[in-house]
């Protein structure tokens, strides 16, 4: 039974980072969310979860913001896809050498591990659903990764040593 609620819970959750990010990325140039949204999100346990647009060599990612641990921990799992320029920035507290695997994933990703200074340390391109459960880390402590879809570091040229403007 408790494992019933938790699924339901997460893919509540799922769904409601899916909506604001389809609904955000759709509205981004509007000066708020429409109050709708905004009254979801603020009694919901994403209510923390912010958005940041991340400027690349090849142009700009919208990111959704993880900066809870209940927002990173959940992250990407359970979502059906990405938008195609969009992402999400996962903020720790302090530099580390966090581990990201690839349970309840459901399409490759690339994860971006980003320093205090926004320049790129390293990239993992294309980690496939089939990797879980093995964990990537960091090739140094970090206080930013960007998860993005399968490409997205390609296509915005992002590669080791990128300077990335947030």
């Amino acid at each position: 039974m408790q494992s019933r609620t938790f699924y339901g819970i997460s893919v509540a959750i799922v769904v409601l980072v899916s909506l604001y990010v389809l609904v955000w990325a759709g509205l981004r140039a509007a000066p708020a969310l429409p109050p709708i949204l905004t009254d979801i999100f603020a009694t919901s346990t994403l209510g923390s979860l912010g958005f940041m647009d991340i400027n690349t060599p090849n142009g700009t990612i919208h990111a959704v913001i993880a900066s809870t641990s209940a927002a990173r921990e959940e992250g990407l799992s359970g979502m059906p896809m990405l938008a195609k320029d969009s992402g999400m920035l996962f903020v720790f507290p302090n530099a580390g050498s966090y581990g990201f695997w690839m349970k309840d994933m459901n399409f490759p990703i690339d994860m971006v591990w980003i320093g205090a200074d926004k320049k790129v340390r390293g990239v993992v391109f294309g980690a496939a659903t089939s990797t879980y459960p093995n964990v990537f880390y960091p090739p140094a402590p970090v206080p930013y990764v960007l998860e993005l879809d399968s490409g997205g570091a390609r296509d915005h040229r992002i590669a080791t040593g990128t300077e990335l403007v947030f």
